[in-house]
Order: structure tokens, then C-alpha cells, then sequence
């Protein structure tokens, strides 16, 4: 069973990594001139391309913004038109080790991102707090999170929801010794 949990995060990364590689391509950019604009290292930037290994929420945000490009590019779309998603069928999105991200929503190309987050202890969205155009909100279904607002920490637990702006410097932390749920809207879509 952890085998095929283990391949299946691996296929993920390689995944986001090709698209990553290819976006990279498109616009022109070398790994050298992607280090500069990052501040990270082109080793972590071929290790990402060749699905070794998985940013963390910040560095994806940065590498979309350095190539111009929305962060849904670095996903594929489904090519659902109902407006149905099947539990078995939501699409899986892992940012970062001990995060899942499954969408809810049947695609990106509409104003709202609806999110189904898993979170195992400790797991966060990154060490800095990171912002983007639009507007979050989140509810939490099970477990107890951190939501880091620029100098302000806001603890929720089950039923808690919170709503802010997401040009206020934030972070998300699961706090608690189990696993957190949550649903996670934003408007417009931040992958």
C-alpha cells in the first residue's frame, strides 16, 4: 500500500515538474537565469523539473511569477464539463510533503478554486508567509490549524472558518497531533 502511495506522489511530482521544465523552456529561461530570480539554487530548481523533488508554496508562487504565468499552468486541467466532481475523481494537487490538495471545484477556469486539504502534523503551506491577488476562505473539518495573518496567529478547530484577503502575508499549519481537514476556497483561483 505505501508503494503505490509512494508512486503515485512520484508520478505527481514528475508531472508538475515536466510542466514546470516546459513553462521554463517557453519563456526562454535557463536554470541560471530562474536561480537569480528565485534565490534558490539550480540544483533545487533541476530537482523540481525532474520530480525529485517538491516546492514548497512560496517557491511555486515565485517560479509562477517569474515565468508569468498563472499557477494552474502547472497543473493539468480536467477536461470535465459536468459540474459534478465524484469523490474517486478530484483531482490531487501535492504542493508539498504532507500536504494533499484535492480539488473540488471540476476545473480552474472559472473565479473559485474550492480546495479539500489534507494536512498531517506539523505539515504547512511553508516557513514564510507568502501573498496573492484574491480572496480566502477556509473551514476546518477536522483537527486543529495555525492561520499565520501577517503578525497575527488565529487557531481553529473543528466547525472554526476563517475569511481575509490574500494580499495579507499568510501561512496555514496544521497544530494538531492528527491529521486537519479543511475546505479551502479562494477566489480567483491560486493554482
Amino acid at each position: 500500500m505505501k508503494m503505490r502511495k509512494y508512486n503515485q506522489v512520484s508520478e505527481e511530482r514528475t508531472s508538475l515538474g515536466a510542466r514546470i521544465r516546459q513553462l521554463r523552456k517557453d519563456s526562454g529561461k535557463s536554470i541560471k537565469e530562474m536561480t537569480s530570480e528565485i534565490r534558490v539554487t539550480g540544483s533545487l530548481i533541476s530537482q523540481i523539473e525532474r520530480g525529485k523533488a517538491n516546492p514548497s508554496m512560496t517557491t511555486l508562487w515565485t517560479i509562477a511569477h517569474v515565468l508569468k504565468v498563472p499557477i494552474g499552468e502547472f497543473f493539468e486541467p480536467s477536461h470535465s464539463e459536468s459540474p459534478v466532481v465524484r469523490q474517486k475523481e478530484r483531482k490531487v494537487i501535492n504542493i508539498k510533503d504532507g500536504m494533499r490538495f484535492y480539488l473540488l471545484s471540476p476545473n480552474l477556469r472559472g473565479k473559485l478554486e474550492v480546495l479539500y486539504i489534507l494536512l498531517e502534523p506539523g505539515a504547512m503551506t511553508g516557513e514564510e508567509l507568502y501573498t496573492h491577488a484574491g480572496e480566502e476562505c477556509g473551514l476546518v473539518i477536522k483537527g486543529k490549524i495555525k492561520v499565520t495573518l501577517g503578525d497575527h496567529e488565529y487557531s481553529l478547530k473543528k466547525g472554526d472558518s476563517i475569511t481575509f484577503q490574500s494580499t495579507r502575508p499568510h501561512k496555514v499549519q496544521n497544530i494538531g497531533k492528527t491529521e486537519a481537514i479543511v475546505v479551502w476556497a479562494n477566489t480567483p483561483p491560486s493554482f
